[in-house]
C-alpha cells in the first residue's frame, strides 16, 4: 500500500491556516505568527 503521509500537510501550515481562519485576516494571522501577508 502506497503512503498518503505526502498527501498531509506540514504542522507549519496547519498552524497558519487555523490562525487566519480564527482571525478572518491574513494580515492579523500574519502579525500574530510574526510573518508577513505575503507568507501567510
Amino acid at each position: 500500500m502506497r503512503s498518503l503521509r505526502h498527501l498531509l500537510p506540514s504542522a507549519g501550515s496547519l498552524i497558519v491556516f487555523e490562525a487566519a481562519g480564527r482571525l478572518s485576516s491574513f494580515t492579523a494571522a500574519g502579525r500574530e505568527l510574526g510573518m508577513t501577508q505575503a507568507a501567510v
